[in-house]
């Protein structure tokens, strides 16, 4: 996968009381390289996204350990953080929409999950891949791979993950699989995304009984 370079003034801030915070960043970094999207990086990238000096002051102090960082990059996660407030699936597409394969009507513009649930302003550890072995299985049988200090991401915590991800690092994740999230449709059935490429991600309604090669789960960690 072709990846871009990191811009040079990510981390900085026009606050110098902030630049002096987020020197605790160069050890994220340092762990986790590009697969760290800290909330400065996330406003080079959303021009519509700004964070207040306190909410940039509670990201830097809310940073997760060393060990929690070095755990996440030996499996595969990245740490992202969230919106300056919290935002539907629907403003998620509305900042990101070049990401979208539906970039208007869709069949989830009015379903109940697309315009209720949030990603919240927070840190975000979402693994790239979907949940080892959780493919060739059904809902039930992929719940039971999420251990108590993990989490199944809803559709726009994951959909601002990898939207954001591709635009500030150039990577795909999930061009070939689909990955259920805990969001519900209107069926009660959960709702996946994936198929990400050039042409824009997909979101999708899947029965919960289906199994398949392409259909994994979405993971995520705990603070």
């Amino acid at each position: 996968i072709k990846r871009m370079p990191l811009p040079n003034d990510f981390g900085k801030t026009k606050n110098t009381k902030h630049n002096m915070k987020n020197e605790k960043y160069e050890l994220v970094r340092n762990i986790l390289g590009e697969d760290f999207i800290s909330p400065e990086d996330v406003m080079h990238s959303c021009k519509e996204i700004t964070y207040s000096n306190e909410q940039l002051a509670h990201f830097s102090k809310t940073v997760p350990t060393q060990e929690i960082l070095q755990w996440c990059r030996d499996n595969n996660f990245i740490l992202i953080a969230g919106p300056n407030r919290p935002i539907s699936l629907i403003e998620v597409r509305e900042i990101n929409n070049k990401y979208f394969r539906r970039k208007e009507k869709a069949w989830y513009t009015n379903q109940k999950f697309s315009n209720e649930e949030n990603v919240e302003p927070k840190w975000y550890m979402i693994r790239k891949y979907a949940a080892p072995y959780s493919t060739f299985k059904n809902w039930k049988e992929q719940e039971l791979l999420i251990s108590n200090d993990k989490f199944v991401p809803n559709a726009p915590e994951f959909a601002w993950a990898i939207t954001i991800y591709r635009d500030l690092r150039g990577a795909y994740f999930f061009n070939e699989i689909s990955i259920r999230t805990s969001s519900l449709d209107n069926d009660k059935d959960n709702v996946a995304i994936g198929l990400f490429n050039k042409e824009g991600l997909i979101v999708a309604g899947v029965r919960n009984y289906c199994r398949s090669k392409t259909l994994g789960i979405a993971i995520g960690k705990t603070a």
